[in-house]
Order: structure tokens, then C-alpha cells, then sequence
């Protein structure tokens, strides 16, 4: 039997692309599909984040929690810095799992982890590309997004250890804009340039 909490996901179908119309070469999706794909991401996470937690007891019979464990992460409750943090001298410059939120529909929409946060995003990176279209696709339907960062800082800082970290946290939440979790959700912001 498949675990409620990991069940396939699936959301658009043809029927849910509104017109032929381009936004930065994606298929603009009409309201009602957007808020489906999210309330969709939404209904996943929401049972990811309350589901029982793996854990393995001690030799006394206790839990025994450990600094660093991704599975004592609330990606919701961590502190909020505005998307564009890397443009001033917020966030920090240590290592970091980082989690990209909409704070408003309460979705993780990116999981990453860099050696020095700051760093990382003042380059390139896809997923910048990926919040212009979420936030383009909101624009287009009328609707509104508040998307932030939160800085998970008890990362290990070794970069084999924290990558394994990060895609604990990929699989537990399936960040719909990680690559990993795009089969999962036909994920159409991250087209486009």
C-alpha cells in the first residue's frame, strides 16, 4: 500500500491552459489552474509537514534527536528575508539550507544549500528565473504572491553531508521548482528565460 503522504500528484491537464499566449515562453495557465496546482503543492506539503516523523529509538527506549537532523526543520517557522536578500547585506554568509516560500498560499516552492547563502544567489541561479515566472503567472491571472527566504542554519558544513541534508529535505517536501521533484508536479515556471 502507497503512503497517503507520498501518492502521486499530478496537475495540469490540456484543458487547464487557457491560451496560446506567451509569458516569457510559457504557457499561461488561467486562475483556476494556478490556484489548483498550488492548493495541490499546498494539500502535499500540509501532510509532509504533520505526518509521523522516522525516527529511531535509543537504547533506553527515547528518541534520540541529533543537531543537524532535516526532519527537526520547520521550513515555515524559520525567519523570513526578502527574496532579493543577496542585493544588501542580508543573510547569511555561513552554511545554509535555504528554503524559497510563498508565504501567502504557505508553499515551498525551492529547497538549496550553499557554503555561503549570500554568495550562491548574488550569481546565477535558476531558480530566480523560476520566482519571475511564478510571480509573472500571478500577475497575469490577477491573483498575488509573497515570496521570502528562510535560512535553515544548522547545516552541516561539510558540503557531501549537506547535500545529503538538502535532498532529504527535496524528498520530504517536493519543492515543486527543484529539478528532482518536476515529474511530480508538471511544474510550468521553469521554462522560459
Amino acid at each position: 500500500m502507497t503512503d497517503p503522504v507520498y501518492e502521486e500528484l499530478w496537475l495540469l491537464d490540456p484543458a487547464a491552459i487557457a491560451t496560446p499566449t506567451q509569458v516569457q515562453g510559457l504557457p499561461t495557465l488561467n486562475a483556476e489552474a494556478l490556484e489548483d496546482w498550488i492548493a495541490k503543492v499546498h494539500q502535499f506539503q500540509h501532510r509532509a509537514r504533520h505526518a509521523p516523523l522516522p525516527r529511531q529509538p535509543d537504547l533506553f527506549g527515547g528518541v534520540e534527536i541529533h543537531p543537524g537532523d532535516p526532519y527537526q526543520v520547520d521550513p515555515f517557522a524559520l525567519d523570513s528575508y526578502p527574496f532579493n536578500f543577496y542585493e544588501s547585506a542580508q543573510g547569511p554568509q555561513q552554511p545554509a539550507i535555504y528554503f524559497v516560500r510563498d508565504t501567502q498560499a504557505h508553499i515551498i516552492l525551492y529547497i538549496g544549500e550553499a557554503k555561503n547563502a549570500r554568495d550562491r544567489w548574488k550569481g546565477v541561479h535558476d531558480c530566480k528565473r523560476y520566482v519571475t515566472n511564478y510571480r509573472t503567472q500571478h500577475f497575469e491571472c490577477q491573483s498575488s504572491c509573497r515570496i521570502d527566504i528562510g535560512f535553515w542554519l544548522d547545516a552541516f558544513p561539510d558540503a557531501h553531508r549537506r547535500q545529503d541534508q538538502e535532498q532529504t529535505l527535496i524528498q520530504r517536501w517536493r519543492s515543486p521548482f527543484n529539478k528532482e521533484n518536476w515529474h511530480h508536479w508538471a511544474t510550468p515556471f521553469t521554462e522560459g528565460r
